[in-house]
């Protein structure tokens, strides 16, 4: 009776660990402050449903002591943040944060596996789901393409001449799950859980979506998954027929060199052509060089966790790129850029290292799978930030740890379940903390938002909400209802400083060089123009340093006054 008991209870956590995974790439929820928070917040609570379920069935948690090495980086950006290198405690813990959640992701797959023995089943459950998740998004795809999904509430919303995107709400994330989808239905067929007629159907669908996408970093990953499959399966027996691997390229090539055609031809979403998308929106290179010379100007510390826009702000002087960003768009910059020269490069290192010992294990089909889906969200990480998004790091380490199973001499240190059990309580108080912390903060910025605009008469009864761990988020709303005035304190004015270049856009320089001149620092006001005439390109005159006009978001303090 009791292993029924507890077949039922496992399955039912292995539900509802699907169910909230799908949604986490499913959601088409994005809105300010934090774009991804929805789909983000699902896909922890499904790791913490991972965690659960390995708790429950391992009884000795067993960790190996090469990550342990993970733990040390978690604690940089605190040791950045009490040395005053990140300025808000809420980008030091969202760091530490995402950190221990890979951390926590990939000893579950560690121990989940027990060596390996489960490896199969585990691979077989995370395929299907990633693959009935990205069939479903090739169909959001296709109805954005044909321009059919805006008003609908299950889809995210479309802009005019956009690429399609599903529910990611960016092409390039797309293409990288679709990557994943196909890797997934190259594993169920190897292992004759669909055959040729569906996989190949399923196949073309998955890979017109990534045409759709037209992402360039999916050309470079199938350049280097070819050579990767082709070298790999010399010694390894396939079902996968190499003249049906060049076939399906060859679909891709036509889709990717028809598409345009057909979408101009019968009036559907915007797509480029080849050429001009080989050619065209290569900011990248010139952010990459601005982002060296941060590194250049602090070479020793970095500019701290989360900070790639205070870097970004003290060298657009120097070396003007257009555009405000939060990442460098190269997974190794970041790291140089947040930890430093010589932090970073030890990160890195550790990294070649970590993933060298991974490839060494590929010697079956399961591991050369999985070596491959994180192959692609790395190739992605080095034109963009998918590492940031909890629905891409969290998987992928779950899947190294399943790598890591295969090992069978890992040195490892034991953890007893009333150990496990408190850390997995810690989390789930964290959790229901940080959610309602958000909901406060993701309502009080909409109506913060509506206090700028001047829309109604609704406003706040105070700068910003009293929240403890979000406070980057809280104090960005707290400036907007900031008033610029005469006789500020350098306290206030640091401040300023602080949350204007941590989130630097047009209204946020313009409401710190109002308040710098108002307190007779004219030079330095002007400065802060020329950052948004840089950065925003948008050219302001010196008038408006004096013009600060009234507004809702300041009636919190005028209503205290009186």
């Amino acid at each position: 009776m009791n292993l029924y008991i507890n077949i039922g209870i496992g399955r039912i956590l292995l539900i509802i660990t699907s169910l909230t995974m799908l949604l986490s790439w499913l959601l088409p929820n994005h809105y300010e402050p934090w774009i991804t928070s929805h789909s983000d917040f699902c896909a922890f609570i499904a790791f913490i449903f991972i965690i659960a379920i390995t708790i429950y069935s391992v009884e000795i948690i067993k960790i190996p002591i090469i990550n342990l090495f993970l733990l040390l980086i978690m604690s940089i950006p605190f040791l950045q943040y009490i040395t005053g290198i990140i300025f808000f405690l809420g980008d030091a813990f969202i760091a530490a944060i995402y950190i221990f959640g890979f951390f926590c992701a990939v000893i579950s797959g560690y121990n989940l596996s027990q060596q390996g023995k489960n490896n199969p089943k585990i691979y077989l459950i995370l395929t299907s789901i990633i693959l009935l998740a990205s069939s479903i998004s090739v169909f959001i795809a296709l109805i954005q393409w044909t321009l059919q999904s805006n008003g609908q509430v299950w889809f995210a919303d479309f802009p005019s001449n956009a690429r399609p995107f599903a529910n990611f709400a960016q092409p390039n994330t797309l293409a990288t799950f679709l990557i994943m989808g196909i890797i997934s239905l190259l594993y169920l067929f190897e292992k004759q859980k669909l055959n040729s007629i569906s996989s190949s159907l399923i196949g073309l669908i998955l890979i017109f979506g990534i045409a759709l996408t037209q992402s360039r970093t999916s050309w470079v990953f199938m350049l280097c998954f070819i050579i990767w499959w082709l070298w790999k399966t010399t010694t390894l027996p396939t079902r996968i027929n190499r003249k049906y691997l060049g076939l399906f390229v060859g679909f891709y090539i036509l889709f990717v060199l028809t598409l345009p055609v057909v979408s101009k031809f019968i009036g559907l979403s915007n797509t480029t052509d080849v050429l001009t998308r080989a050619t065209t929106g290569l900011e990248r290179v010139a952010m990459w060089h601005q982002m060296l010379i941060a590194i250049q100007h602090q070479p020793w510390f970095g500019y701290g966790w989360n900070q790639v826009s205070l870097a970004q702000v003290l060298t657009t002087l120097d070396f003007p790129v257009r555009g405000w960003t939060e990442h460098t768009h190269n997974f190794i910059l970041d790291l140089l850029v947040w930890n430093g020269i010589p932090i970073g490069v030890a990160i890195i290192v550790f990294l070649i290292f970590y993933l060298y010992q991974l490839y060494q294990l590929a010697n079956n089909i399961e591991t050369i799978i999985a070596l491959s889906m994180i192959g692609a969200v790395l190739i992605h990480a080095m034109f963009e930030y998918p590492l940031d998004y909890a629905f891409f790091l969290l998987p992928v380490g779950f899947i190294i740890g399943l790598i890591q199973a295969q090992h069978k001499d890992t040195v490892t240190k034991e953890l007893s379940r009333p150990y496990t059990g408190s850390i997995l309580i810690i989390l789930i108080i964290l959790y229901i903390w940080i959610f309602i912390e958000y909901r406060i903060i993701e309502e009080d910025t909409q109506l913060a938002r509506f206090e700028v605009l001047n829309i109604g008469k609704l406003h706040a009864q105070k700068a910003a909400p009293n929240v403890v761990f979000l406070t980057q988020l809280r104090e960005k709303n707290r400036l907007m209802r900031t008033q610029p005035k005469q006789n500020m304190s350098d306290k206030q004015l640091l401040w300023l400083r602080q949350i204007a270049y941590r989130y630097p856009t047009a209204p946020a320089l313009l409401r710190y060089a109002q308040a710098l001149a108002l307190n007779h620092q004219l030079a330095q006001a002007k400065e802060q123009l020329m950052l948004i005439e840089y950065l925003h390109d948008l050219k302001l005159s010196d008038a408006v340093l004096y013009e600060v006009n009234e507004s809702l978001s300041f009636a919190w303090e005028n209503k205290r006054k009186i």
